[in-house]
């Protein structure tokens, strides 16, 4: 699912530069990464195809999309709405506080029990997989921020860190 920002986006790229969506469609499959302006705009001068991928490139840098910080395609992001409807479902309760008394459990089984946090693992292999969007997590780092047993949900999946929204304030949180 894309935004309506970004459809409309690529509209106007599309519009205006309709050669390069011509020539993405006339490539194969796995092509695509090597076309050149030679590839594309064959029948041009190579000054007249370097002025129309300039035109282009400026075209991008100036649109709103050309501000935002590029990502690799193996970026899972959830969208502004979804996060802002998910701060909306964790608003505090009244009453609810900050951080929770402590809890005593006895006779817990030991394989209910996570190992301890060791940096040196990765933490995928602590959690029983990889991340993906609206899984719930708990903090197992027992110093620093966030604080030891924090919980949240992934919001954003990067090749090596995830985004967090958690669901209380604590001290240090960006």
């Amino acid at each position: 699912m894309y935004s309506r920002a970004l459809v409309r986006i690529v509209d106007e790229y599309r519009k205006a530069f309709p050669w390069v969506f011509q020539a993405l469609e006339a490539s194969k499959d796995g092509e695509m990464r090597s076309l050149t302006p030679a590839d594309m705009l064959p029948d041009l001068d190579p000054d007249q195809r370097r002025a129309q991928v300039d035109a282009a490139v400026k075209w991008l840098k100036a649109s709103p999309i050309g501000k935002r910080p590029l990502v690799k395609d193996s970026v899972q992001m959830c969208t502004d709405e979804a996060v802002e409807r998910l701060q909306m479902a964790l608003t505090p309760l009244p009453g609810r506080g900050g951080a929770s008394a402590p809890l005593e459990l006895e006779c817990v089984p030991p394989a209910l029990l996570l190992p301890p946090y060791d940096p040196a693992q990765a933490a995928s292999a602590v959690a029983g997989g990889e991340f993906e969007l609206g899984d719930r997590v708990v903090v197992l780092r027992g110093t620093g921020s966030p604080p030891f047993g924090a919980r949240g949900t992934v919001i954003g999946v990067h090749e090596d860190a995830c985004e967090l929204l958690f669901d209380e304030d604590f001290a240090g949180e960006a």
